[in-house]
């Protein structure tokens, strides 16, 4: 059995970091340009959001002191429909490197049998 490798750890952290942004700037600019499928999901988790009175006392509160609590909470939903995302993507990695490492044996195999 091999030992954990912390640094494996913090690979996987710093690819689940980056690929949570760039997912969640992508749901952004989704939104921005219209999209109907991340209006959707957006809709779906302001519904959740929006019937807890407690999250929406806050939102009312923060709003009336002038904070821009809407699209604050939009920026948030985005990056946990980001991170979800972004957990799935890194699950499938290790498969892909898999497959795409079986692809190259079987192509190495024909290149050797060509020669």
């Amino acid at each position: 059995m091999a030992l954990h490798d912390p640094t494996d750890d913090l690979q996987y952290e710093a690819a689940l970091d980056r690929k949570t942004r760039e997912n969640a700037h992508l749901i952004v600019t989704a939104l921005k340009a219209g999209s109907q499928l991340n209006t959707a999901a957006m809709i779906d988790e302001l519904g959740e959001v929006l019937g807890d009175d407690q999250a929406l006392g806050e939102l009312i509160q923060r709003t009336a002191r002038g904070e821009n609590a809407f699209r604050d909470l939009i920026n948030r939903l985005a990056l946990e429909q980001g991170e979800r995302q972004a957990r799935a993507e890194l699950a499938k990695a290790p498969a892909l490197r898999r497959q795409q490492a079986a692809e190259d044996r079987f192509d190495m195999a024909l290149l050797d049998r060509a020669a």
